[in-house]
């Protein structure tokens, strides 16, 4: 279990949220807990009376909110009854309960036994191609909809360690050499769109397991890395040290590249140095 010294990096945090479903899986087959011994039961287990409180990431456990004048990066304490709620690296609120096949971690199956229909043939089903375009919105819509989408939701997964982008291949790579986390996606036969290229399989990983505030036991859930409120974060930086690296130190300026300035030309964002894409 991971114990960084500086900031908790989601597959430091992933490292605790495994541990805990480890442990919730194992109980859980020991007694042979029922659905509901798992979602309403386990979560009331006080894990801070045993070992595990010594693993258990500060931001999910005693958070101790201190007044400011302005709100944290990270969105803790907005909340002063519930300082986690909305925070960065804290798991999503489900409307419903999962449906894990296992009732607390395999991917879900049919009401029947069977595995379910491919999601690509629900997909196309559910939001047929019907060469329908509307009138009434501008591409302005879909980007102002993913600016927003991406100021307050991004499941933590598994990162190329030196890219960071997502986990090169699951669909190519025999069952031995694929990452733990695959999931992929496969694409039927007589798909009317992908057939054109031979594509018959998308890459695709499970998001990381989320420990729970207080780093209570129960079934697999995802933890958002940014904050779950609209704050801009996506322009000012989820953590205070990388908000810093975004600023030019003066002015409250926000830094920038001026690397047209002798064309007369507006400066451009930053470069991004660290994790090249």
């Amino acid at each position: 279990v991971s114990q960084p010294k500086g900031d908790w990096k989601p597959e430091d945090i992933a490292t605790v949220g495994e541990l805990l479903l480890d442990i919730s899986i194992q109980l859980a087959r020991t007694y042979g807990l029922s659905y509901e011994d798992i979602e309403k039961g386990l979560p009331h287990i006080d894990t801070s009376k045993t070992h595990i409180r010594e693993v258990c990431p500060p931001f999910l456990s005693g958070v101790d909110c201190r007044p400011g004048k302005y709100r944290r990066f990270d969105g803790l304490c907005n909340n002063l009854e519930n300082p986690t709620w909305g925070a960065a690296n804290t798991p999503f609120q489900r409307l419903v309960g999962p449906l894990y096949s296992d009732g607390i971690n395999a991917p879900r199956i049919s009401i029947t036994g069977h595995e379910l229909p491919y999601s690509r043939v629900v997909s196309r089903t559910m939001h047929p191609d019907d060469g329908f375009h509307d009138h009434a919105g501008t591409v302005m819509v879909i980007a102002w909809g993913q600016f927003m989408d991406h100021d307050f939701t991004l499941t933590a997964t598994p990162l190329d360690p030196i890219n960071r982008n997502d986990p090169e291949e699951c669909c190519k790579r025999p069952p031995h050499l694929k990452h733990p986390y695959c999931n992929e996606l496969r694409i039927p036969d007589d798909d009317y769109f992908y057939r054109l290229f031979n594509v018959k399989c998308i890459d695709f990983v499970r998001g990381f397991p989320s420990p729970r505030p207080g780093c209570r036991l129960g079934s697999r859930q995802q933890f958002n890395t940014l904050t779950g409120v609209i704050d801009g974060n996506t322009v000012y930086g989820v953590t205070e040290k990388f908000a810093r690296k975004l600023r030019a130190g003066f002015g409250g300026l926000m830094r920038m590249n001026p690397v047209f300035a002798e064309y007369g030309l507006k400066d451009m964002l930053p470069l991004k140095l660290d994790t090249p894409r």
